[in-house]
């Protein structure tokens, strides 16, 4: 497969309501500063969290959890609770209200800064680590 970057699980939260979906598009984009980008589909629940409030964390997966990654793409917050319907444990974090995903291998909590670009791109996330 080709990806420009780890696949990972991005997880958000709005009004209380926690989310997590799968991220292949994750690339660094400058080390001074330090900055992250993930490319979210305007149509994903996930993007409309993010967009909200501008929170997200970047989730770590290992490789022992490839199973629940790949789960975590065909299903859709919207439907419910993500996190039990997948067999996952929120994990507080003490940065941003997202909680991280427990098990995984790291993390990178952050508020983030939205660019929005026209049409086929539009939006482009982007988050100092």
């Amino acid at each position: 497969m080709i990806v420009p970057g780890p696949v990972v699980l991005i997880s958000s939260m709005s009004k209380g309501q926690p989310n997590v979906m799968t991220a292949a598009w994750l690339a660094a984009q400058s080390l001074s500063p330090t900055l992250i980008s993930v490319a979210i589909h305007p149509d994903r629940l996930t993007h409309q969290f993010v967009s909200a409030t501008e929170e997200l964390v970047i989730n770590i997966p290992v490789m022992e959890a490839l199973s629940t990654i790949h789960q975590a793409g065909q299903i859709s917050g919207r439907d419910g609770d993500k996190f039990a319907a997948l067999g996952l444990e929120p994990d507080e974090s003490a940065i941003v209200e997202p909680p991280r995903v427990a098990g995984c291998a790291g993390y990178i909590a952050k508020p983030i800064r939205l660019s929005r670009f026209p049409q086929q791109v539009r939006t482009f996330l982007e988050g100092a680590a």
